[in-house]
């Protein structure tokens, strides 16, 4: 049985993805920004797939925050990366902090996730946070 890390998976996408981990017959781990929507809709996936779920709070646009949220989990096979911060911003009414925060979650907040698990990820993690992340993944696999 593998274990899954889905980080924002508390709706959309993320959601989806962690439930099909979830029916496939993963241990699935999902986040979401407050504990309360994480253990809400852990709750939910496994009552609607059967599956072992368990919410924790996460939120990528604190990175400093990260390896203190994850502690807990010691191991884990693969990680998706799909939590964002909705960013409305246009050339005409630009927010700079706006920018900031999505920038911080989707660059730094993944990162951290990525270097606070890899220790407990097996030898090749499968993270599928970004098409980069898979090539680099499998040219690294390669080269071993």
């Amino acid at each position: 049985m593998s274990t899954v890390l889905v980080a924002g998976a508390t709706q959309g996408t993320g959601r989806a993805l962690a439930a099909e981990y979830a029916r496939r017959g993963a241990d699935v781990l999902i986040t979401g920004r407050s504990q309360e929507r994480a253990t809400t809709a852990a709750e939910e996936l496994a009552q609607e797939t059967g599956g072992t779920v368990t919410g924790l709070a996460l939120d990528l646009s604190r990175p400093a925050d990260i390896e203190a949220a994850l502690a807990s989990v010691r191991h884990v096979d693969r990680v998706a990366l799909v939590g964002m911060v909705r960013d409305m911003n246009t050339a005409r009414a630009y927010d700079v902090a706006t920018a900031a925060t999505l920038a911080t979650t989707k660059i730094v907040g993944y990162t951290a996730v990525v270097t606070t698990l890899f220790p407990g990820c097996p030898r090749t993690p499968r993270c599928c946070c970004s098409a980069a992340w898979r090539r680099t993944s499998r040219i690294r696999a390669r080269r071993r």
